[in-house]
Order: C-alpha cells, then structure tokens, then sequence
C-alpha cells in the first residue's frame, strides 16, 4: 500500500508536479514563439505578394487600371489559402473576391492573416490604391495541430517515464517500511535481530546491518548493565552487611532543600523505628548528651563555613534511653547552585572505646595484679626525680623477687602461682602510703618506689615490714604455702642518678640478698657483682650452646587444639636448653641473655630451620598437616634478613608456607609501625601465617591494628586463666574475640587449664585452645603420641 508519506510518493509528486509547470512553461513559450514565427512568416508572404503585384498594376495604370486590377484579384483568387482579396483605387473599390463570402471584418475575426495596404507608383510615388488580403490560417492551425500531437505524446512518454521511476524508488525503498515496522516492534528488554536480507550491499541494506550492530551493542549492553545491577545489588548488601557488622552508619544533609537521610544501620544503632518516626536535622542533632553539643555544633558550623571535613568523637541518647560512644567523620560540598551537603558516617565505638580504654589501662597496668607496670613505674619515678632535685629529698627503690616462685608454678600450676602474685600485690599495697607507687614488672618481680624518705634507715625499715608481713602462712584454693622474697634496695641520689641506674642497682642489691639466703634486703653497694660474674659465665656457655647447636638447645612443642572438633590443628614451638649443670632452663633464663649479646639472630635463624625441618617430618608421620607456630623476638623482627632468610629456608626445604606461622607480641607490632607493616607485607607474600601474640598486655590502637596483614590474635593467657573470677579479663577476652571476628581474624586462647575455661571460650566463639588442659610443651616423640591420638 502506497504511503502518501513515503519518500517515493514525495519524490514522484516533487517530480511530476515540477515536470509539469516545466512542460506547461515550455509548451507556452514554445507555441507562442511558433505562432508569432509563423505568423511571421504567413504576414512576410502577403507583403511579397503585394510587392509582386505593384509593379504590375503601376505599368497598367495607363492601359486600363480596373481591368488589370481584375486580371490581378482573379490570379490571386487561385490561390485556395487566399481568402479574400479587395483592391481598390483612390475613388472606388475596383474588385472584391471571398471564398465564403465573408466579409473582411469575419475573416478578421476569425483570425486568419490579413493585409491592408496602400498601392504606390513606383515612378511617382503616389497613391494608386489600396488592396486588401485575407490568407488562410488553415496550414498554421494544422502545423499547430501535429506540433501539439507530437508534444503530447512526448509528455506521455515523460509521464510514463516518471511513474516507472517512482515505481522502482518505490520498490527499492519498499524495505525501509518493513524496516521501519520491525523498529516499531523493537522491544529494548529483550532486543532481537531485523530479519533483514542483508546480502547485496546497498544502503538499506547498510542500514539494517548497522542497526543489527547497534541491537547487538544494546544486547551487550543490557547484559553489562543486568550485571552491574546485579554487582550493585550484591554491593549494598555487602555494605549493609559491613555496616552492621562494623556499627556503622551512613547520612546526608542538604542544607538548602533540609532534606535529611539515615542508613538503616545508622536508624539501628540509634533505636529509631523508620516507619513511626522520621529523623530531622535538628532531632538528629538533639540526640547528642548536652555536655557534647556545643562542642558537636561549633565543629559542624565551622565545617560548613569553610566546606572542609570534620572528625567528632561524641556521646548520643538511643531513643530507649541509653547512651552509645559514637565516632563521625565527614565533609561539606558547596554546590554551584548555593546548596550545600553535609555527608558523614557514624560508628558505634561504644564496645570499642570500652576495650580501647581496657587497653590504654594494659598499657600502664599490669593485667593479673592490676599495679602500675614498668613504663607507669619509670614515668613516675621520673617526675620524683624532678621533684626530687627541686625540694633536696631522698627516693627509695626497693627491688622484690620471690623466692622458689618458679617451683611453686611449676608444681601447682598457673592457676596457684596467679593467685599467689595477687595476694603478694595486694599485701605490698596495703603496707605502704598511698603516694608510694607499687609496681610488678613481670614474672614474680615487684618494684616499689617510695618518695620524700629523710634516709636510708627508712627503706630499711620499710623493707622489714615487708618482709614480716609476707613471711607467713598463705591459704591458697586447698593448698597451703609460705613464701619469702629478697629485696634489694637503692637510693637517690645516692645509688643512681635516673631511672635506669636505680632500677639495675637495685636488682644488683636483690641477687645479693639472694646469694645471702634469700628472704633478706640488701643495700646496694659498688661492690656488689658477683650475680653479673655468675651472669657472665652463663653467657658464655650459652654461646657455645648457640655456637657449636649441640650442647642442649631443643625444641618443645605444645599443641594447639580446635575448640569445635577439639583436633589438633597446630603446635607453637619453645625452645629449651638442657644445661650441663643446671638441668632444664626455661627461655626467661636466657633469651634476655641472647637479645642482650645479639645471639638471638644467629638463635632465632636455627629454631626457625628446625621448626621447618620438624613440620616436614610432621607431614611425613602424621594423617594430616599440622602447623608449627615460632615465635619472632623484636629483635629478630627488626632484622632486615628475615624475610630473605625464611625465604631462602622455604626454597631449601620442600614446604608449604601455609604450615609455617611466626608469631610477634603486641608490643613488638606497635613499634616502628610504618616499618613493622612492610616487614608483615613482606612475610604474607611468602605465603605465611601471621599471629600477634600476648594480645591485651600491650597498646593496640585498633586504626593500626586494622591495617595489620595478620591472620590470628593470641589471647594473653592471664586474661583467659582470671576470666572465670574475673569479670574484667572475662569482658577483655569477650571483647577481643569480637573484634577478631569483626576484622576477620582466628583467635587462640592461651593458658586453658580447666573445662569450665574451655566452655566459656567455646560459647564466646574462640576459635583454638592452647593450655595445660590438653598439653604442656612435650618432645618430639612425646607430641607424635599425642598427635597420633587427636588428628
């Protein structure tokens, strides 16, 4: 069906109706110039005949005029095209012929050519008469005819020629129309091909295939963008997730239009019911403690006048009531249109800043006794040594380690010993003054600094106090126990001009009064230095243990126990040292020792060999692979050929990275961070484990913490032995194994003695156990029987 609308239609009409006024013009010019030619030519005749016929009628005029004048009219009345002929003289009309017997007038009319004119003597010029012809118009209007004829038939043929051209343009644009209709039909959801022959290459053709093209990009891209909405979907939940995870929450502010918008989680932490209440700006605001908002507003504002970022730590109202720890950063866009937004994400810090002060007080407290530690200790003793120096008074030092204190660990256990170090800081506490500062520096090692003493006599007396109010019986659980201490006292300025001095003199007076028998004090004294003699012999014994790697030096490994299958997964490898002598020595006898004359490199480097040797026997002699945890000393870890070294031990033995993990303490990890993260990089691109251990005994700042590639948190064992009586440790542990959890990491238990510690670790979702519940450190052979029992 022909569409009036078509290009084919338009072209045809355009050509037709211009071919058309062009004909019409032709036509009209062409037959007017014709005519007047004929015409022309028709008029020339007439006036050659009256040019003929003059001279003839002027020789005759003499002879007789109206007889030749007759003679004249009758000849040319032969003539069939000569209508009518009138010839007079100057008097009368002489001869009148018509074929018709019309009149000039009629014949004028009907538009036959005609002439008039006067008839001059040739001699005289004078008038001889008029004549008077009428010549038929009978071959023009023939000419005319067959002009006409031949004109029309020229037209038709043009006509036919350009309705068979629009024809075929309607034809060969017939396919934009099914082109077209299949676009109409086009459904952009599920995007489909034109059925379109595509084969002989012209422009439509072209066209189809380009819209092919242009359909498959959509295809394409349809497909891309299902899957960005897909990846976005999967997105946003992962950010609710995270968010719920983490307690944050998003907002945005527009400070033009006052609209205002909370994330879901951010609606969560603060209690709000989006569907009955809808947060404003101001509402929002109001919800922080009155004692925070001029500090909240004052930052805002001055965030908005400058258009720069803010970081708030504030406390808000939930809408039940309570009071959450909320941590905001944010910043201000200016718009161009004058708008200003205000987006920020709010944290929940409530569980964090609690920990976070838990392990601000750890910094500076010890964990089991709660006394000051050794860096609150120095820092105070010296802000007294400034005081000291003002006022011209004495500070006493009193150095206290007790007696057979290892015996009584080993033989009656953690649990004992823990108690037995509490009751110790407890008494300590109560037999000083108040501004006396008692301090545990770690193991069975006290310190007490006692300001503003007039002389040496008073630390004398003190330290007998001391000494009588520990010397008696102690009821410990179902055992009994008398304990004893040395005490090795120092003084300013006396003994020592700072902190260091103080603290290595008096330790120098205490392993006097041990050498004296222990359960006595000693006053420091210059002589004093047999215990550094004693010192230096076993030094040099332990360099040819390191030395010669035959004289002692063996590892023990204590399994490391998951809490679900209660399987062995792991073993953290201890060294021992057989001493020829002194029988079995723990490494607190002499890993300060090797850090102190540097072998703890050229020691660290030979545990680390046989812990990968042992793993691979391991794999050898067991069912399944178990992996060996060695412990990395600060100075080890600040060595720059570690990671070079462990890389070239991997190379030489045939394991699996993954069975090796190094374990750092935390307060090796908060020193030197910048520094520490490279190395810990650079260890997890060897494919090892990471594991920080005695974690809650030091500083951990969670920022960094965050940023730490470890994989496993160790939680410090006098946390998790004092968390059954201890609400405390109980909540630091709990707190912990959160925040493991949040940020992804596997946490150990360490010291897990009874099963009452194993159920609560398990119900707060520890992850392995490690502890005298399962096993102590055992020998190689020892601990193949014991994996043999529990893969």
């Amino acid at each position: 069906m022909i569409n009036i609308h078509s290009i084919s239609f338009k072209f045809s009409g355009w050509m037709l109706g211009a071919s058309l006024l062009f004909l019409i013009l032709i036509t009209t010019l062409t037959s007017q110039l014709i005519s007047e030619q004929y015409e022309s030519i028709e008029q020339g005749k007439l006036e050659a005949i009256v040019e003929n016929i003059t001279p003839t009628l002027s020789l005759n005029i003499s002879y007789d005029f109206d007889k030749a004048t007759e003679e004249m009219a009758e000849n040319l009345y032969k003539n069939p095209l000569i209508l009518f002929v009138s010839i007079r003289n100057v008097e009368k009309e002489i001869v009148t012929r018509s074929q018709d017997k019309k009149t000039f007038s009629e014949y004028k009319n009907l538009k036959h050519f005609t002439l008039e004119k006067k008839l001059s003597d040739p001699l005289s010029s004078s008038t001889i008469g008029t004549i008077t012809l009428v010549y038929s118009r009978t071959l023009f209007d023939q000419m005319m005819s067959r002009y006409y004829q031949q004109l029309t038939l020229v037209i038709s043929f043009y006509l036919l020629f350009l309705a068979l051209m629009g024809f075929l343009l309607h034809r060969a644009t017939l396919p934009l129309s099914h082109l077209a209709k299949q676009m109409l039909s086009f459904d952009p959801v599920n995007p489909k091909h034109f059925d379109f022959d595509t084969h002989d290459k012209s422009e439509i053709s072209l066209i189809a295939m380009a819209s092919n093209t242009m359909i498959e990009s959509i295809r394409s891209y349809l497909v891309k963008l299902d899957t960005l909405k897909h990846n976005l979907i999967q997105r946003e939940t992962h950010l609710n997730d995270a968010q719920k995870m983490a307690h944050v929450g998003s907002w945005e502010y527009n400070t033009e239009t006052k609209h205002f918008e909370m994330s879901q989680e951010l609606l969560r932490i603060f209690g709000i019911n989006s569907r009955n209440h809808k947060p404003h700006w101001e509402t929002f605001l109001d919800y922080t403690v009155k004692e925070n908002r001029a500090y909240l507003h004052a930052t805002l504002d001055e965030a908005i006048i400058k258009g720069s970022r803010f970081n708030l730590q504030y406390r808000c109202y939930k809408m039940n009531g309570d009071i959450v720890d909320i941590h905001t950063q944010g910043k201000v866009r200016k718009k161009n249109d004058a708008a200003t937004k205000i987006t920020g994400v709010s944290m929940d810090v409530t569980e964090q800043h609690h920990a976070q002060q838990m392990i601000e007080k750890l910094a500076y407290y010890d964990s089991l006794t709660h006394l000051p530690n050794r860096v609150l200790f120095k820092d105070r003793l010296d802000k007294a040594i400034s005081a000291s120096k003002r006022n011209n008074d004495l500070i006493g030092v009193l150095f206290i380690d007790l007696d057979h204190f290892k015996m009584i660990n080993d033989s009656l256990g953690h649990l004992v010993g823990d108690e037995l170090l509490k009751y110790i800081a407890n008494t300590l506490v109560d037999s000083l003054r108040k501004k006396d500062t008692v301090s545990r520096l770690g193991g069975d090692e006290f310190t007490i600094m006692i300001p503003s003493i007039d002389s040496i006599d008073d630390l004398k007396h003190i330290s007998k106090k001391l000494l009588s109010n520990l010397n008696k019986r102690l009821s410990i659980g179902k055992h009994e126990l008398y304990i004893s201490m040395s005490i090795g006292i120092a003084c300013y300025p006396d003994h020592g001009l700072n902190t260091d001095e103080l603290l290595k003199n008096s330790d120098t007076a205490m392993y006097k009064a041990k050498e004296l028998g222990r359960n006595n004090f000693q006053v420091y004294q210059t002589q004093m230095g047999s215990h550094l003699t004693k010192q230096l012999g076993l030094e040099q014994e332990f360099r040819k243990a390191v030395s010669t790697q035959d004289r002692g030096l063996k590892l023990y490994y204590q399994p490391k126990i998951d809490f679900k299958s209660l399987k062995i997964t792991g073993a953290e490898a201890l060294i021992r040292w057989e001493h020829p002598t002194q029988g079995l020595l723990f490494p607190d006898s002499f890993i300060p020792l090797a850090e102190s004359t540097g072998l703890i490199l050229d020691l660290g480097t030979w545990i680390i060999e046989e812990g990968i040797q042992q793993a691979l026997r391991w794999e050898k002699q067991c069912k399944a692979p178990i992996q060996i945890s060695i412990n990395l000393s600060a100075r080890q870890f600040q060595d720059a050929n570690l990671v070079p070294q462990i890389s070239a031990l991997i190379e030489k033995y045939p394991i699996n990275p993954a069975l090796l993990e190094f374990e750092i303490t935390e307060s090796i990890s908060m020193n030197n961070i910048a520094e520490n993260l490279i190395v810990m990089g650079e260890l997890k691109a060897l494919g090892v484990a990471l594991a920080i251990d005695d974690f809650g005994t030091g500083y951990s700042s969670l920022s960094y913490l965050k940023q730490f590639p470890v994989d496993t948190l160790k939680i410090d064992k006098s946390f998790v032995m004092d968390m059954l009586d201890d609400n405390d440790d109980k909540v630091i542990v709990s707190t912990i194994i959160s925040m493991a959890k949040a940020l992804g990491l596997k946490t150990v238990a360490e010291g897990v003695e009874t099963e009452e510690h194993q159920e609560l670790l398990q119900e707060l979702e520890c992850n392995t156990a490690q502890g005298y519940l399962y096993a102590k450190a055992l020998e190689e052979k020892a601990f193949l029987e014991f994996a043999a029992k529990h893969i």
